[in-house]
């Protein structure tokens, strides 16, 4: 197969949501009284649409996510056969600490559907992804996977990846404490402020790939994302500062998601203001992504449930 490797452009929009939604079996959408139903792909709102995926789901907000990519969020390549994208990669440059480093992260690899050549279509956009990477002072790539032994976990071990960090979700009950500390909102949005920073709490991806996601407020203009009550905010305790996204879990509204971004590892005092600040607002239990050392914060308070995510890298 001859491949044509290039950077994504505007127009390529369309395309590449069409790979995306070439992956949904079927269209559903609920009904007034909460069933689920089965519908056409025209039928669904924007919102509807999302639901299935995100921004790739339509064009509208497939031509947002690029326009972002390209002005210098992350990169976005596509693998071109025949004048036909056949092939698309997204990834995002991270500064963090030990153990990831700099490193270009993975967010999509998706070819086209019953393609014969995947894997010859993957692994040149891995190739150029790599080059990307190569350019980094840790010059390393990462990716981030829901098992060790399912078929993208072969995949990536079968091209040198290998397993870098683990986290898994946990419940705490939010607990009135002792100490001072300060909540303010924080509206401030450019990247670059948690540069060299570590993301202790929610990184499911990397550090920089989930500011995009959550803190980034662009997809509020979708009146049902705009309704999920984020709270972005700063938390300083003790000279010690972390930058707070937090969102009631859905049909769970007394229980809290959150994503915490810091210049230092994450200590018992914020562990602290944390849990008594979200018990102040009324909140009942925080759900925490976080790896096991953290977990150890917590003591006997925290329960494990299922959701896990391995982080995998390989230098370039």
């Amino acid at each position: 197969m001859t491949l044509t490797i290039r950077q994504a452009i505007l127009d390529d929009a369309a395309a590449i949501s069409g790979l995306f939604r070439a992956r949904i079996p079927a269209w559903q959408r609920l009904t007034v009284s909460g069933a689920v139903e089965t519908v056409g792909y025209d039928a669904l709102t924007v919102y509807e649409r999302w639901t299935h995926g995100g921004p790739w789901m339509s064009i509208e907000t497939a031509s947002v996510a690029l326009a972002r990519l390209l002005h210098g969020v992350g990169l976005a390549l596509v693998a071109e056969h025949d004048n036909t994208i056949v092939g698309y990669l997204e990834a995002y440059p991270g500064y963090e600490p030990n153990p990831f480093g700099a490193h270009l992260h993975l967010a999509h690899v998706v070819t086209a559907p019953d393609l014969s050549d995947a894997d010859e279509v993957a692994d040149s956009l891995l190739r150029r992804a790599t080059e990307v990477a190569s350019h980094l002072p840790g010059k390393r790539l990462t990716v981030a996977l829901a098992s060790d032994t399912g078929d993208d976990a072969q995949f990536y071990r079968q091209r040198g990846f290998v397993a870098l960090a683990s986290v898994r979700r946990h419940v705490v009950p939010t607990k009135a404490g002792q100490g001072f500390y300060q909540v303010n909102e924080h509206t401030s949005s450019g990247v670059g402020q948690i540069e060299g920073w570590q993301m202790p709490v929610g990184r499911i991806e990397s550090a920089s790939m989930l500011w995009e996601s959550v803190w980034v407020s662009i997809w509020e203009v979708i009146p049902q994302l705009a309704e999920r009550s984020i709270q972005r905010v700063r938390l300083t305790a003790s000279g010690q500062e972390m930058l707070l996204c937090v969102q009631p879990v859905p049909h769970d509204p007394r229980t809290l998601d959150i994503w915490a971004w810091s210049a230092r590892p994450l200590t018992g005092v914020l562990l602290t203001a944390v849990r008594d600040w979200a018990h102040r607002q009324r909140f009942r239990a925080l759900r925490l992504v976080i790896d096991s050392e953290t977990a150890r914060l917590l003591g006997d308070e925290v329960e494990a449930d299922p959701f896990s995510r391995s982080v995998w890298s390989r230098q370039g």
